[in-house]
Parts: C-alpha cells; structure tokens; sequence
C-alpha cells in the first residue's frame, strides 16, 4: 500500500485482495488434500494496481463497500500485470484502465461476493460471536483503528479509519490480523 515514496491511502483495496487470496489459498489447500492427500500451494498474488484505478480509488482513501463492488464487477489480475510503481503517478496508470486489463480479469474463474458479519448496532459480546462463526467460513475484513500500539499489541480506539483482514483469534484475547502495512 506504500513504499518510500508514497502511501496510496489504499487499505481498501489491499485488505480486500488480501482476504480473498488468504481465502483462495485456503480453499485449493482444503481441495487439493481431498483430491491427492497432498498440500497445494499456490501463490494467489492481485495486482492491487488494477483495482485501485478502476474502482478510482483516490487519498484519503475510499468505502470498502464501494471496493468490494468494484473488485466483484471487475474481478482481478495477477499482480505481474500491473505491479507495484515507484511513483504515485506511475501507479495512477493507465487511467481509464486499458481493455486489455479488464478483459484479463474478466477471465477469473471465481464469482467474488461479500456479505456483512456485523449490520447494526449490537454488543462487543454479540459482535465477537458472530466474528468467531464467521471465521470458520473465511477470513473478515474488518474496519480498525490503526497502529496504537500497546505492548506487542495493537489496540482499538474506536477511531475506525484502516481496512485489514481477520484469519483468526485467541478467544477472549485478541485477533489475529494480517495488514497491508
């Protein structure tokens, strides 16, 4: 989402792809131990690129409802394709994105979908369950306050302003997060 010489104020984006690639990789890995009794490992890698410009996503950052529609009508393409820039302006190209991209993605076998864990205004109790249910079926992406450190942790302030992904948890603990940062 950053390098030294720009942050692209895109967790939206990078937390959306994360999750689905976690998700990707956990799902071959299942299937291919049914199918040969072996370990798959496949390298899902999106071009985070591709779908920061079409979903136009700009700094200060953009609504991960309106991120994830966008990667679900648009779908993905290998990072190879449009990788990571020096520069923010390099990055911001081609835009509009050129066809040759969008009819790529258009070639991803998966139907991506998405659905909320937490709709309302309900208990941190509540919220914790249906997170844990949640995860049996798939990594969450989660809204957090960001990088408040205390000890080897990360704490929420309530101030909700970074997109990242939940694999797992220590009941009653913490959660376990893999972030773009």
């Amino acid at each position: 989402q950053y390098n030294a010489a720009y942050d692209s104020y895109g967790c939206t984006i990078w937390g959306s792809q994360n999750g689905i690639e976690i998700y990707l990789k956990l799902l071959e890995e299942r299937e291919a131990r049914k199918i040969t009794g072996e370990d798959l490992v496949k390298n899902y890698n999106f071009s985070e690129r591709f779908n920061y410009i079409v979903a136009g996503v700009r700094p200060p950052g953009a609504d991960p409802h309106v991120v994830l529609e966008s990667i679900r009508k648009n779908k993905v393409i290998p990072d190879a394709l449009l990788p990571m820039t020096s520069s923010y302006d390099d990055f911001l190209t081609p835009d509009p994105m050129e066809k040759k991209y969008l009819d790529e993605a258009q070639k991803f076998p998966y139907i991506i979908w998405h659905e909320w864990v937490i709709n309302g205004n309900i208990s941190l109790a509540e919220q914790k369950v249906k997170m844990i249910e949640a995860l049996t079926y798939s990594p969450l992406l989660v809204a957090g306050d960001a990088w408040n450190l205390s000890g080897d942790k990360y704490v929420r302030f309530g101030r909700d302003t970074h997109w990242t992904v939940i694999f797992g948890y220590d009941y009653g603990n913490y959660w376990l997060c893999f972030d773009s940062y």
